[in-house]
């Protein structure tokens, strides 16, 4: 699996923020990698790093 695109994080962003409770930013992150990019993580550190980098441009 390569680094999902910046487009490509705005679903699972979406999905978590459905049910309406108020996440802090980094609590965001956490939920999103781990539900959705976990598997990246343990492959690539700089994977991290993208995709909070993307995540927080979003919200």
């Amino acid at each position: 699996m390569e680094i999902p695109k910046f487009h490509e994080t705005f679903n699972p962003i979406l999905e978590i923020l459905s049910n309406e409770e108020t996440l802090h930013t980094r609590e965001l992150q956490r939920l999103v990698i781990s539900r959705y990019f976990s598997d990246l993580t343990f492959k690539f550190f700089i994977v991290f790093s993208v995709l909070v980098n993307r995540i927080t441009s979003i919200s």
